[in-house]
């Protein structure tokens, strides 16, 4: 019974805000910048879905 063996690269869940997306999409490598790109594609579609989800939940309660 050893101590803590490492697995190797072990990633970080978090939330980045927007303003720094933009700047790794404007700054950052190729493949960072698609990353980037990508992210703010899916939060924009999350952010329209939830909008969506918003007025008909108001719709209904009218």
């Amino acid at each position: 019974m050893g101590g803590i063996r490492s697995i190797g690269r072990v990633p970080v869940h978090c939330i980045i805000p927007p303003h720094m997306l933009k700047e790794i999409a404007r700054r950052g490598t190729a493949s960072q910048q698609d990353w980037a790109w990508r992210t703010l594609g899916a939060s924009e579609q999350i952010r329209g879905q939830r909008q969506a989800l918003t007025l008909i939940a108001g719709m209904g309660a009218a």
